[in-house]
């Protein structure tokens, strides 16, 4: 007798799954906003800082320039590229790999990043450590994004909130502990987040699935299971009997269109009468056209948002108050991911369609802080702080707008594959800022 679970079961699994995914969203951002927020600290331990002695300064002395010779854009570039190689690659593989392997792979390297991070010295070895970061970061994103496909909206908005908060809390706790004990040690520390993320992602997602709904193995995280041929038959015919995931359980449920669990259907879908795979590749591959509209203003907000992080930031600096330069760095970085924190915790509340209008907007960011960092015609780190606020504002809200809307405007037999892909937008942006960065912070410190 098929076992129907009970409304209690169902409520439970539902708490269980909206949990799950914001602390899920916030283990797979934690190291690599950590890194980010330390890029400053990183360039000093490698011994390639030309910066005098970083004491706190309290003083209302004219404002000078002082230059790393090697600018934190050369972390982000190292930070960024591997989760966009991933990005633009995996969407394609990733239906015949299980979801426990993927998790199982973020793990580990999230725990190799942070150890090579906290015993290297030379900076090789340190880009070293955040490569690794960077491959759990994108590998976590399009893991957990296709998985929030399968239970609704409200696990976007949980796992998008997650992210955000992710932001705030590794940067708070970086500039909180740095100012009492080393880089190394505190991130050292951080050792505890990859073990948080594989007890919730078992134990709030995938055990809950068993022990209350008993769903036998939880097909839909075993990824050779299903049926891509007849999926991809959708692509071309769309067919509107296909069952819709029930938002208002925020329960993985399962659809006849895309898992199959009988045996006989698993066979007639691996039978020679279906498309073959470059067929399949190709579907996908037009597809792609009706993603511009939200991959283009991502890129956009992205491209402009992390040039000033990782081009700017370190030039921001304000010798009339008592934080010295290497504070001021973390500072920004914190203030950055609050806004980032606050506006990607909003989908609940209030959504923004005009995703163009904080394209401009961050683009005005840009152009405003460029020119104060070579002119310097800001008087207050105050004024500073709250453009740097309001960056983060329309980079969190761009993204949490724009997956929230993939996810209820995609019809849902292509919305898995599409959350990939649209994912790809803001690493490709992140990653040409990563260079345009190190040109930017170059040309203003007429470093060589």
């Amino acid at each position: 007798m098929k076992h129907e679970p009970t409304n209690k079961q169902i409520n439970r699994v539902r708490g269980f799954t909206i949990f799950g995914f914001w602390i899920l969203g916030v283990c797979t951002n934690f190291s690599y906003v950590v890194i980010i927020s330390a890029a400053y600290d990183l360039l000093d331990i490698s011994n390639n800082s030309t910066l005098p002695n970083k004491s706190t300064v309290c003083s209302n002395d004219t404002r000078g320039r002082e230059c790393n010779e090697v600018g934190t854009g050369v972390i982000l570039f190292a930070g960024i590229l591997p989760t966009l190689i991933l990005k633009m690659t995996l969407p394609w593989c990733l239906d015949y790999i299980s979801y426990h392997l993927r998790v199982a792979f973020c793990v580990l390297s999230n725990i190799i990043s942070l150890i090579i991070l906290g015993t290297a010295s030379d900076l090789p070895l340190i880009l070293t450590g955040v490569v690794f970061a960077s491959i759990e970061a994108g590998l976590g994103e399009i893991t957990f994004l296709s998985l929030c496909t399968f239970y609704g909206p409200t696990a976007v908005v949980a796992w998008s909130s997650g992210t955000g908060a992710s932001g705030i809390i590794a940067s708070v706790y970086y500039l909180l502990f740095s100012s009492f004990i080393p880089p190394r040690t505190v991130i050292y520390f951080v050792l505890a987040v990859p073990c948080v993320m594989a007890v919730t992602f078992w134990g709030c997602l995938y055990m809950p699935q068993i022990l209350l709904l008993k769903l036998p193995n939880s097909e839909i995280y075993r990824r050779s299971r299903l049926n891509r041929s007849e999926s991809e038959d959708q692509l071309l015919h769309h067919d509107d009997t296909t069952e819709q995931i029930d938002d208002t359980n925020s329960v993985a449920m399962t659809s006849s269109t895309n898992i199959p669990v009988k045996t006989d259907e698993i066979e007639q879908a691996t039978s020679p009468k279906h498309r073959p795979e470059f067929i399949q590749f190709l579907i996908r591959f037009l597809f792609i056209r009706k993603l511009i509209r939200y991959m283009l203003p991502l890129f956009i907000v992205y491209l402009f948002e992390y040039m000033i992080n990782q081009g700017l930031y370190e030039l921001l600096y304000y010798n009339n108050t008592c934080f010295n330069q290497n504070v001021q760095y973390r500072l920004y970085q914190m203030l950055y991911q609050l806004g980032v924190f606050v506006s990607r915790s909003s989908t609940s509340l209030f959504r923004v369609r005009f995703l163009w209008a904080m394209s401009f907007l961050q683009v005005c960011n840009f152009v405003l802080l460029y020119c104060e960092a070579v002119f310097q015609f800001i008087p207050f780190i105050l004024i500073t702080c709250i453009v740097v606020l309001f960056e983060g504002l329309l980079g969190g809200g761009t993204y949490a707008n724009a997956f929230y809307r993939v996810n209820n405007e995609i019809d849902k037999s292509r919305v898995e594959f599409s959350m990939g892909v649209v994912s790809v937008a803001d690493s490709f942006g992140i990653t040409l800022a990563a260079i345009l960065s190190i040109f930017i912070h170059n040309g203003i410190c007429n470093c060589h």
